[in-house]
């Protein structure tokens, strides 16, 4: 079976980040780019489809309310293998959502978060199969893994 790798990221570094791993995340199967940020120049050699998402966070109920759901069955309707978030809050929907598919989950917790995972990593330990930091000092070597920094 082919591999469908969902790579889903906010805009801004968590983008920047993605773009990054994308490289590296390219399989014989198909490498789709889900981000809030979808410009039409993001689609290129390394993606097979650019696909936009709403942007929400825990600052904004409203938006979150509208945004979860068009996530959630975004992710269904693209019924991905594997799916990796360099976060944010449509990041871990989308790994939730992975879940109901049978889609392996990896998540990277952003570069920011130097003192503490973010609350979306801190979800994501539960509902993951894979957290990362980017900070050895957060990695706990069991359910919280450090191996490198990606910026």
């Amino acid at each position: 079976m082919d591999k469908r790798v969902l790579l889903i990221c906010s805009g801004g570094g968590h983008l920047v980040q993605m773009q990054r791993i994308a490289v590296a995340a390219r399989t014989t199967g198909t490498l789709t780019l889900a981000t809030v940020a979808a410009e039409q120049e993001l689609k290129g050699d390394v993606y097979d489809a650019v696909v936009s998402l709403p942007d929400f966070n825990r600052q904004s109920p409203f938006a979150a309310l509208m945004g979860i759901p068009k996530v959630f069955f975004k992710v269904i309707f693209l019924r991905p293998t594997h799916i990796i978030s360099t976060g944010a809050a449509p990041g871990i929907i989308g790994i939730i959502a992975g879940r109901f598919v049978g889609a392996r989950t990896l998540w990277i917790d952003s570069i920011a978060n130097t003192r503490r995972l973010s609350v979306s990593g801190r979800i994501a330990l539960r509902v993951s199969h894979q957290v990362f930091t980017q900070w050895p000092s957060l990695a706990d070597g069991h359910k919280v893994l450090y191996s490198g920094r990606i910026i």
